[in-house]
């Protein structure tokens, strides 16, 4: 039976990112209508208890607000943006599942059948998620309204970048053009292969502060600027990326922290940075640049793992300008900072 909850099950079998099926589905239902639904509903839907008849009367309505076409678009684009790089479920596996259930079907009229099959040949390997958009709708529709038929659409094929062949497949899961701002591609079709070996090398030099933000510590000292010289970043690079768009150089921003008996500090992947007083408080600062909104995403898209051996030097460094102060630092791994129930089970990591 082609159903909603047959589908959500396929989806279930291949799951690599969900933490269990409820929350899987809570995903599903918010791609289809755009909403979040309580768990104990969502816990219902996969099971079958619930066959989704609210949700669907809450789809027909966007449908109504909306058109069909703008609808389908924006659950295509949404479950796309749920399975980022396949992050949760591999979308190819799953289209090809889809299909195997569909052509078993004995639930669907024949137009439907028949639009399904077509779209399934259409857009497998182009827009693997349109046709899942489509199966979720009327696997959901053909249960509460028997008169359904199927909607032809008129999307426009996506077409890709030959100037992006630089980026090798750094890109390949996306669908260009309908994701991210023309001012994204306009700046990544720019860049040589010298512009992003540059930016995939800072990226390993990122830094992560306490809000999550990401930022590159500002080298101020001579033997901070030769640290980011030994690890293949010198002033003509930051300039080249300030050029590009992705980093903002012009103005380096002054971050102060107090440091009291709450820990505070920065991190990168996988290190923490932490430091400490019991006298105080005091107030240290250092210099940072930010990010510009291409290259914060460009950052997301590529996911370079940060290097731990400048983490560790710079930490040294930035550890050697505050001996004066009775501050304790600690550089110690992210999970054990997370298992520790305060500094003093970090006495290992300590840096002075």
């Amino acid at each position: 039976m082609f159903t909603l909850q047959n589908l959500l099950q396929l989806l279930e079998k291949e799951n690599q990112g969900w933490k269990n099926p409820t929350t899987m589905t809570k995903v599903v239902l918010m791609t289809l209508t755009d909403y979040n639904y309580p768990s104990d509903i969502a816990s219902k839907v996969f099971s079958g208890v619930n066959r989704g008849r609210n949700v669907y009367f809450e789809i027909e309505q966007l449908i109504s607000d909306e058109g069909f076409e703008t609808y389908l678009a924006n659950v295509e684009l949404r479950l796309r943006n749920q399975n980022f790089r396949n992050g949760n479920f591999d979308s190819l596996k799953i289209v090809e599942e889809n299909y195997q259930l569909l052509k078993d079907s004995t639930n669907l009229n024949q137009d439907i059948f028949q639009g399904l099959l077509q779209s399934y040949a259409k857009n497998k390997d182009r827009r693997p998620y349109l046709f899942l958009a489509e199966c979720f709708y009327y696997a959901l529709a053909c249960q509460h309204n028997k008169s359904v038929s199927y909607k032809a659409t008129k999307f426009s094929d996506i077409k890709s970048h030959p100037t992006l062949l630089a980026w090798g497949d750094d890109f390949d899961e996306l669908m260009i053009s309908e994701i991210l701002p023309p001012k994204f591609w306009t700046t990544v079709e720019q860049m040589t292969s010298k512009e992003i070996s540059v930016f995939k090398t800072l990226a390993k030099l990122v830094i992560i502060d306490e809000d999550e933000e990401y930022y590159l510590y500002a080298p101020v000292t001579t033997e901070e600027i030769q640290l980011y010289q030994k690890f293949g970043i010198g002033n003509a690079e930051f300039l080249l990326m300030e050029e590009f768009g992705l980093i903002n150089i012009g103005a380096r921003v002054d971050n102060s922290v107090s440091v009291e008996v709450e820990p505070a500090g920065f991190q990168n992947d996988n290190l923490v940075l932490i430091f400490t007083t019991n006298s105080g408080p005091f107030d240290i600062a250092y210099k940072s640049y930010t990010f510009t909104t291409v290259g914060l995403k460009l950052l997301d898209i590529l996911g370079i793992e940060t290097d731990d051996n400048f983490f560790e030097e710079l930490s040294k460094l930035f550890v050697e300008q505050y001996t004066n102060l009775p501050i304790d630092f600690y550089l110690a791994p992210v999970e054990k900072v997370e298992k520790a129930g305060s500094v003093e089970e970090l006495g290992g990591y300590r840096l002075s």
